[in-house]
């Protein structure tokens, strides 16, 4: 094999082996494979994995790096896979990441001759140095003076940014995890508790790069850091006692092959550095990476956790702190902000974003129905068999990467939806937990196994785990809800007709749900209505439509299901208005006097409202009335909508009355009925 695929040293290596290992293990979101391939890929992916995994892990325990023929044959092994003309080309793992040098070309950052390179990676938008030995580096030193804030102490500081950005990390959580991986890890508590933060942002590390360059440009704002003085690459020279001193040595290198690193990417993303920066990562790192910034000095706030402190409770209230902090005027986004609170169970600002425990480490009657909820999201992600496996989203992409498509939820819906289960709903007994997440696995089973029953000409599902683009309408954001939100209305159908056993087994939900086998959530007709997209209107009519037919034990055929053409009744024109009401004169009088006028129509089959069109006659012709929010109400549950007019309503001189209704649903109103006429006789 040529030197062609020559590696260069330990970071060309991690490159190489962390491209392709991103593309390999991200094959169905990013669809990269050569479709004429994909049979050959399923069977050779998983060794070509283990493979990479296997090579990076073997030259860098040894400090050494494959051989051109090695790597080379890894290579086309890869490559083969793409379509022809459009294969990568070596070394283009390479274009992303920015060497970092000064104007000489001399490395920026802490260390002097020792420090050999500076590298800001794509991946994580993080400062990778390298350097010759961690005995030709000196200790840094940080001088700080203690500070109370009622029972918390903290010390405040200043170093430069080249000190600071050599000593920190960023506890991050990698945001390219699969959603199954992050469920499974959070349920097993396998999520280390240095991964909770966003990874940091590389074109907002560029920005304040070139915003430090510039020679009027400043930063007086602090960055706040935690330590665990515990950490055997720290002292205190000083004790903290006012003021003190607190020694940080490199002994926390890693050796490579071509020197010494304190960021080891894949397989375990190690970053080796002591210091946590909670808030400020930007500027650390984007100071860090200039020229000019890198040595200016930052003034920082310390939390330190000593021997004989609860680290879970600092670490904690770092946690907390951090998500109460806006970072550069960017609010921490909403999934990450659930993540943190159920994570370090905090209280949150209200009930509904309350994730705490009790003092007997218990969720608290206002904390359980959000912890339940995210509980049975990354339960649903996680099981490998399960309908909604790696289907539901933890975490927002990263430096603005599009959203997976094969996503059907994220985590703040979900939790919205289910929540509501433990709070007034089917699960607000604390004894269903033992129970709750088998049944909702069950539910979607069922539902999974009726959608596959009918004979498709197409030989598509119409509900397909993990699918992309092209997938079953139900598996998009919007009509997806309507599942959550059907799923307790099964329950207590079911719980309510029969004694059942609890979880409530997988076959008899399939029994309920059964009817909904005709439905074609792949139909053009079904993607192309006003059903899709989400909206208060679209989300009702699915649900009534689909409760009706359940209730009903009725569907029909595919073509009356998929209708346009005739009027929604129970189980049938899915994608049609209703039928017209019947409205009916319920008053004793003919004509609003002493006593209202008063009109009632029951709502038809799969129609959420009635609208009214009334017109006022007199001798200088029809008014149209625009009918007060008063003179309508609701009686009956949602089933009579009711009109009423009183003589005030009357238009001087009115001597006859025209009165039409309309019925709707999300795709719209349906006929007019014929005009009801009043006269004043």
């Amino acid at each position: 094999m040529s030197e062609r695929y020559k590696l260069e040293d330990s970071h060309d290596l991690d490159g190489f082996a962390n491209w392709c290992l991103d593309k390999l293990t991200n094959e169905k979101n990013t669809r990269w494979v050569d479709l004429d391939a994909m049979e050959t890929a399923e069977e050779i992916i998983p060794d070509l994995i283990k493979k990479f995994e296997a090579m990076q892990i073997k030259h860098n325990a040894a400090a050494t790096l494959p051989s051109p023929s090695e790597s080379g044959e890894l290579w086309n092994d890869f490559i083969q896979l793409q379509p022809d003309g459009k294969q990568d080309s070596w070394h283009c793992w390479r274009d992303d990441d920015v060497d970092l040098t000064d104007s000489n070309g001399n490395a920026v950052g802490y260390g002097g001759k020792a420090l050999k390179s500076s590298r800001l990676l794509s991946s994580s938008s993080l400062i990778q140095h390298h350097y010759s030995h961690p005995d030709e580096l000196d200790p840094i030193i940080l001088d700080v003076s203690a500070v109370e804030q009622g029972v918390q102490k903290m010390y405040i500081g200043h170093a430069t940014a080249a000190e600071l950005d050599a000593i920190s990390m960023v506890p991050w959580i990698d945001p390219s995890m699969e959603s199954a991986d992050f469920g499974r890890k959070l349920l097993e508590g396998l999520m280390s508790n240095k991964e909770w933060q966003r990874v940091v942002n590389q074109k907002r590390v560029l920005a304040i790069r070139d915003f430090a360059n510039a020679e009027d440009s400043y930063i007086f704002n602090p960055v706040l850091l935690y330590l665990d003085l515990t950490n055997d690459h720290v002292s205190e020279i000083k004790p903290l006692n006012g003021k003190g001193e607190i020694k940080i040595d490199f002994s926390f290198l890693s050796k490579r092959s071509d020197g010494w690193t304190d960021y080891v990417p894949k397989p375990k993303n190690t970053d080796t550095r002591p210091l946590w920066i909670i808030d400020g990562q930007h500027r650390v790192r984007g100071f860090g990476a200039s020229e000019r910034g890198t040595n200016m000095p930052i003034p920082y706030v310390l939390i330190v956790s000593r021997k004989g402190d609860n680290p879970e409770e600092t670490e904690r209230l770092v946690a907390k702190v951090f998500t109460e902090i806006n970072t550069m005027s960017v609010p921490i986004d909403d999934l990450h902000q659930i993540y943190l609170r159920y994570k370090f169970g905090m209280k949150g600002t209200s009930r509904t974003s309350d994730y705490s425990y009790d003092a007997k480490g218990e969720p608290t009657v206002d904390s359980r129905p959000q912890r339940r909820a995210y509980e049975l999201a990354l339960h649903m992600a996680s099981a490998r068999d399960s309908s909604l496996y790696n289907m539901i989203e933890f975490q927002r992409p990263a430096n603005r990467a599009r959203r997976a498509h094969h996503y059907v939820v994220n985590s703040k819906n979900w939790v919205g939806s289910t929540s509501k289960y433990y709070r007034n709903g089917i699960y607000s007994d604390v004894s269903t937990d033992d129970f709750a997440p088998d049944e909702i696995y069950n539910f979607f089973k069922a539902f999974e196994n009726v959608a596959s029953m009918y004979d498709w000409i197409d030989n598509m599902p119409r509900w397909e785990v993990g699918a992309n683009k092209k997938k079953p309408f139900l598996q998009f954001d919007g009509p997806f809800l309507v599942l959550l939100n059907l799923f307790p209305e099964v329950v207590k159908m079911i719980t309510e007709s029969e004694k059942v056993e609890r979880p409530i087994p997988m076959n008899t939900f399939q029994r309920f749900l059964s009817p909904l086998k005709t439905v074609d959530w792949r139909s053009p007709s079904l993607h192309e209505s006003q059903l899709k997209g989400r909206n208060n209107t679209n989300i009702r009519h699915l649900g009534l439509w689909m409760l009706n037919s359940i209730e009903e034990g009725y569907c029909g055929s595919i073509e009356d299901v998929m209708s346009k053409r005739k009027m929604s009744i129970i189980g049938e024109g899915l994608i049609s208005a209703p039928a017209p009401p019947m409205p009916e004169n319920v008053s004793e009088d003919s004509w609003p006097g002493m006593a209202d006028l008063v009109i009632e129509a029951e709502l038809p089959a799969n129609a959420l409202d009635i609208s009214w069109t009334v017109k006022f006659f007199t001798p200088r012709g029809a008014e149209f009335w625009t009918i007060p929010k008063e003179s309508m109400s609701k009686r009956d549950g949602v089933h009579v909508r009711c009109l009423t007019i009183t003589l005030h309503d009357l238009p001087e001189a009115c001597n006859k009355i025209s009165i039409e209704a309309t019925s709707r649903n999300g795709c719209g109103p349906g006929a007019m009925t014929e005009p009801i006429i009043f006269t004043d006789s």
